[in-house]
């Protein structure tokens, strides 16, 4: 089994390219891979769990403690119900890359600096997670 986080800036529009990376990911993983996601609702995480479901994928999200428990959740129903607090969209990245074994990141060609998506890559670095940045 194959586990992977796939995310990117809110601010990446090419659809196309990510079905194409999860596509890919099918093909040479079948129904043993696992997406995971940071389970925001806008962006390229959107997408990553739209076409992960359509190729029959097992799918996951590591959604923020405020935003309440949903069907794709990884984490338990305890984690879930807090007030909001910034620190709660790095935990769950933090705890996506505890719990994966690759990372894709959509970045368009401009990207500018998203402080979440920093923390994230440099923690993948820090663990010596295989990366791959998808402009």
């Amino acid at each position: 089994m194959r586990r992977i986080a796939i995310t990117g800036s809110l601010n990446y529009i090419k659809e196309s390219k990510i079905r194409k990376a999860i596509r890919k990911i099918y093909e040479q993983y079948g129904d043993t891979a696992t997406i995971l996601s940071g389970g925001t609702d806008r962006g390229p995480e959107t997408w990553v769990k739209k076409y992960a479901l359509e190729f029959g994928l097992q799918y996951k999200e590591y959604n923020p403690s405020y935003t309440g428990q949903r069907m794709y959740s990884a984490l338990d129903e305890s984690y879930y119900g807090k007030g909001y607090h910034m620190s709660h969209t790095y935990d769950r990245y933090k705890r996506m890359l505890w719990n994966t074994d690759d990372l894709v990141v959509f970045l368009p060609e401009n990207w500018k600096t998203e402080e979440e998506l920093v923390y994230l890559l440099k923690l993948a670095k820090k663990r010596n997670i295989k990366t791959l940045i998808v402009r």
